[in-house]
């Protein structure tokens, strides 16, 4: 009994032991959670402030930027400096010691950071070329913007219609009796066609030398010509009595004719000679020429010397004989 009686005291004084230590673990616990948060309660808005800036993020961030600034404008290495101190000053490394030794062990790490930061500058812009400074980084990102074209939607051409012109011509026949006859050679309809004609009889009398044959210029208003058509062939001369009458056989005559029409691309004009009753020939003036629907000659010239005279309005090479008509 009393060795049972011994053993059963060992076991509940064990028992009181585990009770009590863990009881002292508890308060203990709850103490340290107390003074954590009421250190963390009595801190001054400067301390959390402080407690901020010493942050990991923050001090990486600071000494980045700073770096990065530090090459363009030097004074800025002072912040990276700055940020080492804040770092230093987390970790506590002189935190229980004098202020005479904080003091130094703060002012030798800052002029060695900041020394040895800006000797890294100076040796990294003597060996660099050329270092762009912060207006010409700021320029060259608004140019870089400047020539990104914004993306466009892509226009719609319509192609206007191409604009149709008729195109009307002139050919002379018949030598005994000169008629002409106007064609239209494109492939449009040539509309309101319109022709002139000036023509001065070479054997009139000298007070009449300069008076054109009266042949009336005509414009066949509301009338038109096919593509590739052409009127009836119409005489010169025979066409209008009073012309007829005027002009004898054997009369020499000269002169231009003028065709156009409301929607041709052109006017065209045309040299015309032929002696009455035998022949002659016509040659299309050059485009340059035709600014108008008349032309001025030289009628003394070409009365006395026809050959001569003809030869500055037409060379032989571009004449084109009257043929008979068929």
């Amino acid at each position: 009994m009393g060795a049972q009686r011994r053993n059963l005291e060992k076991l509940l004084r064990s028992a009181y032991d585990l009770q009590r230590r863990q009881q002292t673990i508890v308060i203990a616990r709850s103490f340290t959670s107390m003074e954590v948060n009421n250190t963390s309660q009595d801190k001054t808005v400067w301390q959390k402030l402080l407690d901020f800036f010493e942050h990991a993020w923050v001090l990486t961030s600071l000494a980045t930027i700073g770096t990065l600034v530090g090459f363009f404008y030097t004074p800025v290495l002072v912040a990276c400096g700055s940020a080492i101190l804040l770092a230093f000053h987390r970790v506590g490394v002189v935190r229980r010691q004098k202020i005479a030794v904080q003091i130094a062990a703060y002012l030798i790490l800052f002029l060695v950071t900041t020394f040895g930061l800006y000797g890294a500058d100076q040796a990294v812009k003597k060996n660099w070329p050329h270092i762009p400074s912060v207006p010409e980084i700021v320029d060259g990102v608004r140019k870089l913007m400047a020539s990104t074209p914004a993306p466009t939607p892509t226009p719609v051409i319509v192609q206007p219609p191409t604009p149709s012109f008729a195109d009307i011509t002139v050919q002379f026949l018949d030598p005994k009796d000169v008629v002409y006859e106007m064609l239209n050679v494109s492939d449009q309809v040539a509309s309101d066609p319109k022709y002139w004609f000036g023509l001065f009889d070479l054997d009139f009398p000298e007070e009449r030398k300069t008076q054109a044959l009266p042949i009336p210029a005509r414009t066949m208003t509301g009338d038109y010509l096919r593509p590739h058509d052409k009127y009836l062939p119409t005489d010169v001369l025979s066409y209008h009595p009073e012309v007829r009458a005027m002009v004898k056989k054997g009369d020499r005559v000269f002169g231009w004719m003028g065709v156009t029409c409301r929607n041709c691309i052109r006017t065209r004009a045309y040299w015309l000679y032929f002696v009455d009753g035998q022949g002659g020939w016509y040659s299309e003036m050059p485009a340059k020429l035709v600014k108008g629907e008349a032309f001025p000659i030289d009628i003394d010239k070409l009365r006395h010397d026809t050959e001569a005279g003809l030869n500055e309005y037409a060379s032989p090479k571009k004449r084109i004989k009257i043929p008979p008509y068929h």
